[in-house]
C-alpha cells in the first residue's frame, strides 16, 4: 500500500525483499505515514510490517532504505562471522527540511 520510497532491496540469500513505503491519510483504511515492510521474495506476501514510530509525528514519511549485505566486520565480539544483513532508513523530510538527528531526527535499523 502506498508509494515505494527509493528502490526495494533484496536480502543476501534472496529470500526477502525489504521496502519503505509511504501512505497518504485515508488511503485503503491505513493511517498516513511511513511503513517498513518485509516481503517473501517468492509470493510477495508481507511477513512483517511496522508503521512510523516518530512520537511527535505519526504521519511522517520514510526515506529510501539502505542495506549492508553480510557485514562481516565490526567493532564487537563475533562481528567477524556475521551473516545477517543490516538495513537502515530514516524520515523523509518535507519541503526540503533537513532533520537534525541530534535534536529531533530519527534513524531506524533492522
Amino acid at each position: 500500500v502506498g508509494r515505494v520510497s527509493g528502490t526495494p532491496v533484496i536480502s543476501s540469500d534472496g529470500n526477502y525483499v525489504y521496502v519503505t513505503h509511504n501512505v497518504d491519510n485515508n488511503n485503503n483504511n491505513k493511517n498516513g505515514g511511513g511503513y517498513f515492510s518485509v516481503l517473501d521474495s517468492v509470493d510477495a506476501n508481507i511477513i512483517f510490517q511496522q508503521s512510523c514510530q516518530i512520537k511527535w509525528n505519526s504521519d511522517q514519511k520514510y526515506g529510501p532504505i539502505g542495506i549492508a549485505h553480510n557485514p562481516q566486520q565490526g567493532f564487537y565480539n563475533g562481528g567477524e562471522n556475521n551473516n545477517n544483513d543490516m538495513l537502515v532508513w530514516g524520515p523523509y523530510p518535507d519541503n526540503d527540511y533537513t532533520y537534525n538527528l541530534i535534536d529531533g531526527g530519527n534513524i531506524y535499523g533492522f
